[in-house]
C-alpha cells in the first residue's frame, strides 16, 4: 500500500492492474484537510510557548502564554489535565479556578497546533479574596471584603518567598469561619481579627507573641492551644465557652476574662497550679471543675 496525500477525494482508492502473468494493487490513503482547507501533517508550528505565572502558581492565579513563533492570526485553547477547558479559556491569558497541570494549545490555519510544556498549578492556600499587605519583615493579611463567607481559611507560611507576619484587626471577622489554619510564620494577630465566626477548636502557633484583645472572641471555641511564643494573653476568648485549654508555655499572664465565660474560674486554677505549661481540661462530671495533665 502507498500512502498518498489529496485535498478532498474518496477516502480510497484502489487501481488494480490485471495481467496476464498475475494481479497488482496500489492503494493510496487521503488525509482530511486541516484548518482552512490546508493540509497540515508535514507543517509543524514553529516558535515556543512558554506560560507565565503572576505569583506562585496556585489555584486563582493568573497564567499567560507567550508564542515567539511569528504568526499574528493564532488562537489560544487552554486545557487542564489533558483536557480542553471550555469557550471562556481561549484567550492568551487564563486565571486558574482549580488546582491541576495546566497546558495551552497555540493553533494557526495550515499549521499542526502545538501544545506548550505543563504548568502545576496548586491547591490555594488561602481562599480568593486575602489581601496582602507589604509590611516590615515581610506580609500582612486581611480580607478583602469580597470574599462570599467560607468555612475554611489557611494564612499561609509565605507568599512571593516572603513571611505572612501579621493578621490585621478585623482582619476575618464575621465569615462565618468553622477552621483556621494559622501559618508558622506569623507573630502577630490582631484586635477582633477573627471575633464572631464559628470556630471550635484553634491552635495558635509557637511563632506568635502577641494576640490582640477579643481576637477569637464570639465563637464556638472548646478547644484551644497557645503555642509557646505568647507570653501575656489579654480578652482573646471574651464570650467563647473553652474547655479544653493547652498552654504551651509556662507562666503566661491571663486575665479573669482571657478564657471566656470560665475564665475566671481557669484563671483561678492555672494560678494555684503554679502557672504550668500543659493541658487543662474542664469537667462537669464526677466532680465539677479543672484538672491539669503535664
Amino acid at each position: 500500500m502507498t500512502k498518498c496525500t489529496r485535498n478532498i477525494g474518496q477516502v480510497l482508492v484502489v487501481l488494480a492492474i490485471v495481467g496476464a502473468i498475475g494481479f497488482a494493487a496500489v492503494a493510496c490513503e487521503f488525509e482530511a484537510p486541516g484548518p482552512g482547507g490546508e493540509d497540515t501533517k508535514d507543517n509543524p508550528l514553529s516558535g515556543t510557548i512558554l506560560i507565565e505565572s503572576e505569583g506562585p502558581a496556585f489555584a486563582y492565579t493568573k497564567l499567560t502564554a507567550k508564542y515567539d513563533g511569528g504568526l499574528e492570526n493564532v488562537t489560544f485553547q487552554w486545557n487542564r489535565n489533558g483536557s480542553a477547558i471550555g469557550t471562556t479559556a481561549t484567550g492568551n491569558a487564563y486565571t486558574t479556578t482549580a488546582h491541576g497541570n495546566y497546558t495551552v494549545t497555540v493553533s494557526a490555519p495550515g499549521y499542526t497546533p502545538k501544545t506548550s510544556e505543563t504548568v502545576i498549578v496548586y491547591p490555594a492556600p488561602y481562599p480568593k479574596g486575602i489581601s496582602f499587605l507589604e509590611v516590615s519583615g515581610g506580609w500582612s493579611v486581611e480580607g478583602d471584603g469580597t470574599t462570599p463567607p467560607v468555612e475554611s481559611l489557611i494564612i499561609p507560611d509565605e507568599y512571593q518567598g516572603r513571611p505572612v507576619v501579621s493578621i490585621e484587626e478585623e482582619a476575618f471577622s464575621k465569615m462565618q469561619l468553622t477552621e483556621i489554619t494559622i501559618g508558622n510564620n506569623v507573630a502577630f494577630i490582631g484586635k477582633s481579627a477573627f471575633q464572631d465566626n464559628k470556630l471550635i477548636n484553634v491552635a495558635i502557633p509557637d511563632s506568635v507573641t502577641y494576640i490582640g484583645e477579643s481576637a477569637l472572641a464570639g465563637n464556638d471555641i472548646s478547644n484551644v492551644t497557645i503555642g509557646n511564643g505568647v507570653k501575656h494573653l489579654e480578652a482573646a476568648f471574651v464570650d467563647d465557652v473553652s474547655t479544653s485549654i493547652t498552654l504551651r508555655r509556662a507562666g503566661v499572664l491571663i486575665s479573669d476574662d482571657t478564657m471566656g465565660k470560665c475564665g475566671a474560674a481557669f484563671k483561678k486554677f492555672y494560678d494555684r497550679n503554679g502557672k504550668k505549661s500543659g493541658r487543662y481540661n474542664y469537667n462537669v462530671w464526677p466532680i465539677e471543675g479543672w484538672e491539669f495533665s503535664e
